[in-house]
């Protein structure tokens, strides 16, 4: 799939880890290239994370644009990433319809 590893989690004043993220780099694919679904997700989540504890998990895609997980395996956040990883600017929500195919709702 990638580039996976564990980030962490630092305060504000980058003086203290207070958690860890999980960070996929698939830069060299497009979004329209994942051709994710919900079963493909709920497979990622099984194998890659198992019982461990992400604060968030952050998908980088090609153009600095990625899917950033709030924690839960039902949407994720569609966004501009800064350099550090972090949503910069929010695009829209990536979502399952009822048969588990993908849709983007814009903001």
């Amino acid at each position: 799939m990638g580039i996976i590893k564990e980030m962490p989690v630092m305060n504000g004043f980058k003086t203290e880890r207070i958690g860890t993220y999980l960070y996929v780099d698939i830069s060299d694919k497009s979004f329209k290239d994942l051709n994710l679904n919900k079963k493909i997700v709920d497979e990622f989540y099984k194998k890659a994370i198992g019982n461990k504890k992400y604060n968030w998990i952050t998908i980088r895609l090609k153009n600095n644009k990625g899917l950033s997980d709030p924690g839960t395996s039902d949407f994720f956040v569609f966004s501009n990433l800064n350099s550090e990883n972090e949503m910069h600017k929010q695009i829209g929500f990536l979502k399952f319809d009822k048969n588990g195919k993908t849709y983007i709702e814009k903001m």
